[in-house]
């Protein structure tokens, strides 16, 4: 995946030492780098499947996953989050072995990755951003009304440690948009996702909430090597449920 902004465009002077590091850190460079040798001419389905390829999965076994998936018209699909930027890859890559017609819900911040951003619907804020909250409303409704398929990820933030339940599991799951395909007669797959972040991302994130996010680039390129054999499997479901990671 690119990375959302590229260093030369943040107008940094040259000195600026400490901000280079956190790009560095964080994985910015390493994103920006990446992305340069996706075959983004080809397509996203293309980059989503050589993406997988480079982290070890059977690109052949995830796309099996989703023979069960409708072919055309309205659907939506929920998914847990386990690990970040990995989970959108995946889903993306089976979705679109099966269907052309992939939408995504998630942060604006992705429309700005080229081979990604005509598949974004921005998430609207639930506090201070009705606008926007209304926008994707809309943008759902008439993405439903052309038959097309949604993701999305009712957790709204990547797996963590939950200290009431002493366990890595998603947050909540918000229900609004699960209703309101309900509402509009939507059928709804359910997505589980086997794959894990490790340890220390889990360390850090129980700290600071804000880790959770600044980590999840450098963890997406930690997180190469061994998967599980199984990594998502789709089941067709009637009501959302919390998600946790055994």
């Amino acid at each position: 995946m690119g990375s959302p902004q590229s260093l030369s465009s943040l107008n940094l002077p040259a000195h600026f030492g400490v901000m280079k590091f956190m790009a560095w850190f964080l994985g910015l460079n390493a994103a920006e780098a990446y992305y340069k040798t996706l075959p983004t001419e080809e397509g996203l389905a293309a980059c989503a499947d050589r993406i997988l390829f480079d982290h070890g999965f059977d690109v052949a076994d995830i796309h099996a996953a989703a023979r069960c998936i409708p072919a055309d018209g309205g659907l939506l699909v929920t998914s847990n989050h386990p690990s970040g930027i990995l989970d959108g890859v995946l889903l993306l890559s089976a979705l679109l072995s099966k269907r052309s017609d992939i939408r995504i819900v998630a942060n604006d911040m992705l429309c700005t990755i080229p081979v990604l951003a005509d598949r974004v619907v921005p998430i609207g804020k639930t506090n201070g951003g009705h606008s926007r909250s209304r926008n994707t409303v809309s943008a759902l409704r008439s993405a439903w009304e052309r038959g097309e398929c949604v993701i999305v990820f009712p957790a709204g933030t990547v797996a963590h440690w939950q200290w009431r339940e002493m366990c890595i599991a998603d947050a909540p799951w918000a229900d609004g948009i699960q209703r309101f395909a309900t509402r509009l007669g939507i059928p709804e797959y359910r997505a589980t996702l086997s794959v894990k972040n490790p340890l220390w991302f889990h360390g850090c994130a129980a700290l600071s909430r804000k880790a959770r996010t600044a980590l999840l680039l450098r963890v997406f390129f930690a997180n190469i090597g061994t998967h599980p054999s199984q990594p998502i499997a789709f089941n067709s479901v009637t009501k959302p449920h919390r998600t946790r990671l055994v």
